[in-house]
């Protein structure tokens, strides 16, 4: 029979009462088999459990500027209360917390609130029942520990640790902010020392965390700057390993070559005009740098000019004397005005023009060369600049981090969160109500059900034909007559 027809089978024998009326009888006994076991066991269950007592640790976590905030508004954000409570509730139930009250009152103190001090009075039959308890308990926790293989003291220490767990309700309230223990023992004493040293724990690894933050903080801090620190340094190194001509020096000499070249090229120029049009240079009036030829040919032109007014006085303009001084003067002036310009008296006008138009050209292209490498220089510089920058910020991020230490810590004082008892360790006088008779009656009602399981499946794997749907559904025949039992 296909797996399908066995789920049609079992859901139309499931839904009809007859059919079900029947299996349940034609399988009476394993009904009330499971029926028994279940009653008995939570009977035996309800025999060997301990007589606990609970006790009440209500606590007020205040998380103070630790609060998420909207941002730019001021209020807590969304559903961030319950988030911070439910952080505190992981933290209140952790290890480190239940490992602390261990080591507070010993793992023997805590695991003698899991014995019964009534069982050294027990039969032979509830002390069988308690054993299997003990079996199935310590079973239940390797198939939740699997990986717990420790010995001696460890051990021990793991199983207080998951005693308390397991004897332990915490409840948060994110209206209030409150956490609420519940705590379950058989010895009011110890479970109020229990009670007071959770509360001592949870609190010590509070300002643990805290403390870890910050140190967490301040090391990440440091050590982001030192990368990024490091790293500037290390791109100022290849920039300069690339360009080791690059220095504000190297861009002062060029600029100054720059000057002297482009006053060079204006004085050429200068030179190359007064040559072309037969001017005195505009530098002719400052005598204070002139060179003896000069200062010669001016001397001697300022004998011709006197002897010239001489001669006029005597001669007419046009009268040979005059002239032959006139033509002297211009003689004078002429060299006076190529010694001026740099231009040799032995030398033809002609290659003077020439000469000084290659130095005017020669110069123009050198300070075209000039200026492109003046500004990809400054360029560089500034590359170069914005890279020393970036390491000084960097450096002085990373000592701020360091010297600032007791301003964190201020800080980290003003904005820690606050735990707050709000009603001290109680213990009831009277012992927890277990309502033995509720597990009885869950255990005989999960019995009964789990006996009705077994004979509904039976029932489906069985292969006979008892009912008239069995035909019609099973084998999908028609029936045309039905013989009645006698």
């Amino acid at each position: 029979m296909h797996f399908d027809s066995l789920k049609k089978r079992m859901i139309r024998i499931a839904t009809t009462p007859p059919e079900l009326l029947f299996a349940m009888t034609r399988h009476w006994l394993i009904v009330a088999g499971c029926l028994a076991v279940g009653t008995t066991v939570m009977l035996g269950k309800v025999a060997t459990d301990t007589q606990l007592y609970s006790g009440t640790l209500t606590l007020l976590v205040d998380p103070g500027a630790t609060a998420e905030y909207e941002g730019g508004t001021g209020r807590i954000a969304p559903g961030a209360g319950q988030r911070f409570l439910q952080a505190q509730v992981e933290i209140f139930k952790s290890d480190s917390v239940l490992r602390r009250i261990v080591q507070l009152l010993t793992h023997d103190q805590v695991l003698i609130q899991d014995e019964n001090p009534e069982e050294k009075n027990y039969g032979p039959i509830r002390t069988a029942v308690n054993d299997l308890r003990t079996q199935i308990l310590d079973g239940l926790n390797y198939l939740k520990y699997p990986g717990t293989n420790d010995f001696g003291i460890e051990r021990d220490i793991q199983r207080a640790i998951r005693a308390l767990r397991r004897r332990s309700v915490v409840t948060a309230n994110p209206r209030t902010g409150l956490l609420e223990l519940k705590l379950y023992g058989n010895n009011r004493q110890r479970l109020h020392k229990e009670l007071t040293s959770w509360e001592l724990a949870y609190r010590k690894r509070t300002e643990d965390l805290q403390e870890n933050v910050f140190d967490n903080f301040v090391r990440a801090r440091q050590e982001q700057y030192r990368i990024v620190e490091e790293k500037a340094q290390a791109e100022i190194d290849e920039f300069q390993a690339v360009y080791p001509e690059v220095s504000a020096n190297a861009l002062e000499r060029l600029q100054a070559e720059k000057a002297g070249l482009e006053g060079k090229r204006l004085e050429a120029r200068g030179h190359l005009v007064n040559l072309k049009y037969g001017r005195a240079p505009s530098t002719a009036l400052n005598t204070a740098d002139e060179s003896p030829e000069v200062k010669a040919l001016r001397d001697v032109l300022s004998n011709l000019r006197i002897q010239r007014s001489t001669r006029l006085a005597t001669f007419r303009e046009t009268s040979p004397e005059v002239q032959a001084v006139e033509r002297e003067i211009k003689q004078i002036k002429a060299a006076l005005i190529r010694a001026e310009g740099g231009i040799d008296l032995n030398e033809d006008p002609l290659q003077s023009k020439l000469r000084l138009e290659t130095e005017i050209e020669d110069h123009t292209q050198r300070l075209r060369e000039i200026y492109k490498a003046e500004r990809i220089l400054t360029t560089q510089l500034e590359t170069l600049g914005n890279l020393k920058r970036r390491l000084t910020e960097y450096s002085t991020r990373r000592e701020r981090v360091e010297t600032d230490d007791i301003l964190f810590r201020d800080l980290l004082a003003r904005d820690k969160v606050t735990v707050q008892q709000v009603n001290p360790p109680s213990v009831n006088t009277q012992p927890a109500l277990t309502f033995p008779h509720r597990q009885v009656l869950y255990g005989t009602a999960a019995g009964a059900s789990l006996g009705i399981l077994i004979a509904l499946l039976m029932e489906t794997l069985s292969n006979k034909i008892r009912f008239r749907s069995d035909i019609e559904n099973d084998l999908d025949l028609p029936v045309v007559g039905v013989i009645p039992r006698k």
